[in-house]
């Protein structure tokens, strides 16, 4: 190792380009563990692989503002922003279409923002509108060809955030919906709300559409679909957690109503935005007024899921305050199904994303260790998120060893490559029949060892070496 740090930087960066190509990018983002050098050096060599672009990843950026900032948010932001400022084909992705929207904005912008300021500010917009596979999505990895159609839309988006109302104005002049999307960033008027730019907001307001109330009574075709102004403006306010500002966005129903449970219990598509909202807010006090607004025409058709999904989604994101603040309302700690029939457990949420504080919360007031499900358990979605401490924190709590939950953790923390997690879990367990011990030198042990995971099948291998069946 001595030998290989004393290589000149550019041949030690070549070959960390080389090792993550060939180890892919979970792989090569642990070489980050190797050494400092090492720490330092794989972030811009996992860059100038551009394997990012088609990495499908968990969802860590989506509602990014709502949540602790991350490594994993740190990570793509530097790298949408490096890919920003380096690509220059306009045929990849959209990435020149990000570029030349920030210099544009920096060229009329009148406050002297820098062009870096403004690329690092799109770039986390953009990622906030990413779909469901966080690198490879229709926002910025590639597009349509209706997308790439000139970009006044997201240039009115980011004139919205960036509060530059001359800009906003004329791009109004060109009967460009507030409302609207295509794609790469968040629609101006959610955007000028989740700002807080009350004037921006009101000027989009006079520009858009009026409120008809057929058209928001009922759910159309996705093709005779058109948003409505105040639907994206009430997400941008709750997501903000002002409740001044959701006044505002709540304006444009005025002309059919200025009540809201009045408005919830007609129109459809008002219950959905709010509803929509109440899963995003930014602190408990808009919470609850979302959640009045919605008491009675919910509570009839869901009962109380939709509480505990809303439990479940925090957890997840790592609002403690949030999470507190549903508990202290007397929501089920240990989730539950919710209205489609799909299990929402928050301790595993919590867990997943490695929020070691909302556990500790939860098992101090008594959340169940152990779900009736497998798929949805604490112990496997902390061996999966690769936190030895968590692990360990459960398994100091009492969570049960002895069933296909500890193997399922096991397996995923082989996945991941996290030795600790997997020496530790074998220690510890307690398996009730031979069956466990034959699945572990069988599939186990081939996986690992097909997947190149040589270190783990080592270990596996080795346990099951010394730990041989009764039968």
């Amino acid at each position: 190792m001595a030998v290989f740090l004393d290589l000149p930087a550019e041949l030690v960066d070549n070959v960390l380009l080389q090792a993550i190509l060939c180890r892919g990018v979970k792989r090569g983002l642990r070489l980050r563990l190797v050494c400092k050098l090492f720490s330092d050096a794989v972030k811009p060599a996992l860059f100038k692989s551009k394997l990012l672009d088609g990495f499908n990843a968990p969802v860590v950026n989506r509602h990014w503002h709502l949540k602790p900032e991350s490594y994993g948010w740190r990570l793509w932001h530097s790298y949408l922003t490096y890919r920003v400022k380096n690509e220059t084909d306009p045929a990849v992705g959209r990435l020149a279409e990000i570029h030349s929207i920030a210099v544009i904005v920096h060229e009329e912008c009148r406050s002297g923002m820098e062009l870096d300021f403004i690329i690092g500010g799109l770039c986390g917009l953009v990622l906030e509108h990413g779909r469901m596979k966080t690198g490879f999505h229709e926002g910025w990895a590639y597009a349509r060809p209706k997308e790439r159609q000139g970009h006044g839309l997201d240039l009115l988006s980011a004139a919205a955030y960036f509060n530059m109302v001359p800009l906003a104005e004329r791009l109004l002049a060109k009967d460009i919906d507030p409302a609207a999307s295509n794609e790469l960033l968040p629609s101006p008027a959610r955007l000028a709300a989740s700002a807080g730019n009350e004037d921006m907001l009101e000027i989009l307001q006079r520009h858009a559409e009026p409120v008809v109330l057929s058209e928001i009574t009922y759910f159309p075709d996705a093709s005779d679909w058109r948003q409505c102004i105040g639907e994206e403006s009430i997400q941008g306010a709750a997501a903000r957690g002002d409740i001044g500002m959701l006044s505002l966005a709540m304006r444009p129903y005025h002309s059919v109503s200025d009540n809201p449970e009045e408005l919830v219990t007609q129109c459809g598509r008002i219950e959905l935005a709010i509803r929509s909202a109440r899963w995003n807010a930014g602190n408990p006090q808009v919470f609850d007024l979302l959640e009045s607004w919605l008491r009675d025409s919910e509570l009839a058709r869901h009962g109380h899921s939709m509480t505990r999904y809303a439990l479940a989604r925090y957890a997840e994101f790592g609002r403690l305050d949030m999470v507190r603040h549903l508990i202290d309302k007397g929501v089920d700690i240990n989730g539950g199904y919710n209205w489609e029939g799909r299990i929402m457990n928050p301790l595993s949420n919590a867990c997943r994303r490695c929020h070691e504080d909302i556990v500790d919360f939860l098992v101090e007031h008594g959340a169940i260790l152990d779900s009736d499900t497998d798929r949805d358990n604490s112990l496997p979605a902390a061996a999966a998120a690769g936190s030895l401490a968590l692990v360990q924190k459960l398994i100091d709590h009492g969570t049960s060893l002895n069933n296909t939950t500890a193997l399922q953790a096991v397996c995923n923390a082989v996945n991941v490559e996290n030795e600790g997690i997997v020496r530790l879990l074998l220690q510890k367990a307690d398996f009730p029949s031979d069956d466990y011990w034959h699945w572990i030198k069988g599939p186990d042990i081939d996986k690992a060892r097909k997947e190149g995971l040589d270190s783990m099948a080592e270990i596996l291998q080795n346990w099951v070496d010394k730990n041989p069946p009764a039968n």
